[in-house]
């Protein structure tokens, strides 16, 4: 069995806050042996000749029961299942930008976050998935839940249909639609009527479905978080406003693409079924822990037992979290403990650089939650880092370079040519003189890494006597991460 625990809910997105929920109305749950088919007999779906709509009922709890059998919450670890915000979809604006570094990549894949523990393994072509998040709510509650209504649906339309509460009528046009845009999925369906009769069945057959881990909700709690999530589910899909929290339109992150077409749920009718797979097949699993803690381990145990290795991990902002809490260590807020915050920051990095194995591995991140940016998990490490250092060390040198990644990951907003103005701009004190030194160089195109190098020793004093050497060639990888000097293959 896995541990569970996971990390704060790192995965940036919609922040659903369940007592800002109006809750559904209180049904009589009635026996569940045929809540599925009952959806279906009041004709909540058009029926095609030769083919079953979703999932049948029995079949549903099997697969539920499944997943709740794997997933683990491990409350001596730190995961919080009192939490009362769960993260819908994601913030990362740009997330489809990675998918081309892990097409086809198979193996196995851990990540944070909700809706992207579907996406990104599906395009991965993932043997399993492992969604890990501290606020239990997420792998307990909101995974099993998006994986559910993907079952019940047979397509795009139907899973629109549920999570909005109005039945698709009994038409042509659907069919018609069906593989068209999912921008005119998400508008015909908008100006469908509502309808709470059937709804509530859809609210029922949550609460019956979701019933499934009573160890940690029981079975009144577990259903009123699953109906929260769903009324959130709902809300983004009705509307092109953007989400107070994140400031990005739920609706636009379901339907985004990249250049070739590859994206999230909405993306195509090939790609929703690919997410419905994995649910389906008992291809994900979830982990209640942070990812400091023992969860990633349980996992690497797990995978071996499977036969499978790593070739994927989302981390999304989870590293803001830690340096957050850094920063006020380093101001004396006598409500942290100092050794805590420096020991978890310290062991993410650790449990990180463990999870290598024989294989390369592609790590996404996003600080900040933009712009998302794939890595190769053992240079991320490196650059991230000193863990040969003792930790109070380490995690000095590493916030101190933190500050820099930060900083220049906000530079890949703006175009090449004006990244190197951007940092100048952005970067104060004394890692403002030292992107100024290489200004005089940058004329839009990367620098040769020993110039730059040479220009920094030469003409930034903070840089040649302040820095240490592991500081110094973290500064100069970041810099050939986004571009202004030249990597240096050899």
């Amino acid at each position: 069995m896995l541990l569970t625990r996971n990390l704060w809910s790192t995965v940036p997105g919609t922040i659903v806050n369940i007592k800002q929920i109006a809750p559904a109305p209180k049904i009589r749950i009635e026996d569940a042996s045929d809540g599925l088919e009952r959806l279906r007999a009041r004709g909540a779906f058009p029926v095609r000749s030769g083919e079953v709509w979703g999932v049948r009922g029995s079949d549903l709890r099997r697969v539920i029961k499944g997943y709740f059998g794997r997933s683990v919450y491990h409350r001596y670890q730190g995961a919080r299942h009192d939490l009362e915000n769960g993260y819908l979809f994601t913030n990362e604006p740009d997330y489809p930008s990675a998918i081309a570094s892990i097409d086809g990549a198979g193996g196995a894949y851990v990540g944070v976050g909700q809706m992207l523990s579907y996406t990104y393994p599906a395009w991965q072509g993932a043997a399993h998935a492992y969604n890990i998040d501290l606020n239990a709510r997420v792998p307990m509650v909101a995974i099993p839940l998006y994986g559910m209504l993907l079952s019940m649906a047979s397509d795009r339309f139907e899973f629109l249909s549920l999570i909005s509460g109005k039945p698709i009528p009994k038409t042509e046009q659907w069919a018609r639609l069906l593989d068209g845009p999912s921008d005119v999925l998400v508008e015909f369906i908008r100006a469908l009527p509502s309808d709470l009769s059937f709804e509530i069945s859809v609210q029922n057959a949550v609460r019956i479905y979701m019933a499934g881990f009573r160890a940690l909700y029981g079975v009144s709690e577990m259903a009123d978080i699953a109906l929260g999530y769903l009324s959130a589910f709902k809300a983004g899909i009705g509307s092109d406003e953007p989400s107070a929290h994140s400031n990005v339109h739920p609706i636009s992150i379901l339907k985004a693409k990249d250049a070739k077409g590859r994206g999230g749920t909405l993306s195509s009718e090939e790609q929703f079924r690919r997410e419905r797979d994995i649910f389906i097949d008992g291809r994900i699993t979830g982990v209640a822990s942070p990812l400091e803690g023992d969860g990633l381990a349980a996992i690497a145990r797990d995978m071996r037992r499977r036969g499978i290795a790593l070739r994927a991990m989302h981390i999304s902002n989870v590293e803001d979290w830690f340096f957050e809490d850094y920063k006020r260590v380093r101001r004396d807020d006598p409500d942290i403990d100092p050794t805590e915050v420096e020991r978890n920051t310290y062991n993410f990095y650790r449990r990180l650089k463990a999870f290598n194995g024989r294989h390369d591995v592609r790590l996404i991140s996003a600080l900040g939650c933009y712009p998302t940016m794939v890595h190769d998990l053992a240079r991320y490490v490196e650059q991230a880092i000193p863990l040969g250092e003792p930790v109070e060390d380490a995690v000095f040198h590493a916030a101190r370079i933190f500050k820099f990644r930060y900083e220049t990951s906000r530079a890949m907003r703006v175009p090449l040519r004006d990244r190197m103005g951007d940092l100048t701009d952005t970067l104060d004190g004394d890692f403002y003189y030292v992107a100024k030194a290489l200004r005089r160089g940058w004329r839009g195109r990367p620098i040769p890494r020993d110039k730059a190098e040479a220009t920094l020793l030469d003409r930034s004093a903070h840089f040649r006597e302040t820095l240490t050497d592991w500081e110094r060639a973290a500064f100069l990888n970041v810099l050939e991460d986004i571009g202004v000097i030249a990597r240096d293959d050899g």
